[in-house]
């Protein structure tokens, strides 16, 4: 007998063991992301960690033109190199800062700032992108309450001053291409979703409504236009946003569309007529069957 319970209670102790080590290994995980360190010139480049010897390296290019080294990463956080070259006539260091961050659904996004360690000159000088979200509302007005209705919208990428964007704006990510429809069911306020630049330059787009096919209503045909200048600095981007309605610059940065609402008077065609085509039927019955009794009631008395 204690032999067996011997045995089960080292049983329990390996697959307490046990467990505890698949809970050890069930730690939260990132994905990996990539990040390119541009380098351009003619010779021999390398990469080593910052503050490590020059034997050190960890990467070499040989270039005439332009390249880049690629570094892995797995976790948030800063992280520190520097770019040099052996050749005794290319005395130029760069150091290389990758800030390396998880965004809201902790994917990994690695940004890179090569600064030119003898003018201190960034490139990029901002470490990391700026977000926006562009706002939108929906009103009713009418000779009374009315809250229903779905209402479309379109939100498209006009234009841009940025460099390297080819005409093609950054949109949030549920956009079709450069436009994004947006649905509001009866009045209320939504967004464009969110737009993330990471060059600096003036990115501009434009709100509108779909007109639909409701009579009772009389559908908003202004043009909102959303204006970023983005410019750079030393931490980060910053950006200024307006915007305009029907080319005049609004007071608050909402787009704001009105549709008013003008219930039906007139019942729908046909209801209000049918009874009175059904009396019109029944009293024309009602005569000729009158007439024909007459008629009968003639030709008997001639018998």
């Amino acid at each position: 007998m204690r032999r067996t319970s011997r045995i089960i209670a080292c049983i329990l102790a390996i697959l307490l063991l046990a467990g505890s080590t698949v809970t050890a290994h069930a730690e939260f995980s990132y994905g990996t992301v990539e990040a390119l360190i541009p380098v351009g010139g003619t010779g021999c480049f390398r990469l080593k960690l910052d503050g490590a010897e020059d034997e050190a390296y960890i990467e070499e290019l040989n270039l005439s033109g332009s390249g880049s080294f690629k570094q892995s990463f797995n976790e948030p956080d800063d992280y520190h190199y520097e770019i040099f070259s052996p050749d005794e006539e290319n005395t130029a260091r760069y150091s290389v800062l990758i800030r390396v961050m998880a965004d809201e659904n902790d994917v990994l996004q690695a940004y890179v700032v090569v600064t030119d360690k003898a003018t201190g000159r960034k490139t990029p000088a901002a470490l990391y992108p700026v977000t926006v979200n562009p706002p939108i509302a929906k009103e009713i007005k009418g000779e009374k309450n009315y809250n229903a209705g779905v209402f479309t919208f379109l939100f498209r990428a006009v234009s841009t001053t940025a460099e390297g964007l080819e005409g093609n704006l950054p949109m949030p990510k549920d956009a079709e291409g450069q436009v994004k429809r947006i649905t509001i069911v009866g009045a209320g306020q939504s967004e464009a979703g969110e737009i993330r630049f990471d060059r600096a330059g003036t990115y501009i787009y434009e709100f509108t409504e779909e007109q639909g096919n409701d009579r009772s209503f009389t559908y908003d045909k202004s043009v909102y236009r959303v204006i970023y200048e983005v410019t750079e600095a030393e931490d980060g981007f910053q950006v200024e946003q307006t915007m305009t309605k029907n080319g005049v610059r609004t007071d608050r940065f909402l787009a704001v569309f009105t549709n008013i609402y003008t219930p039906p008077r007139n019942p729908k065609t046909g209801d209000g007529e049918q009874p009175m085509l059904w009396g019109v039927m029944l009293s024309a019955s009602l005569f000729l069957l009158g007439a024909a009794l007459r008629t009968l009631r003639k030709k008997g008395s001639a018998c």
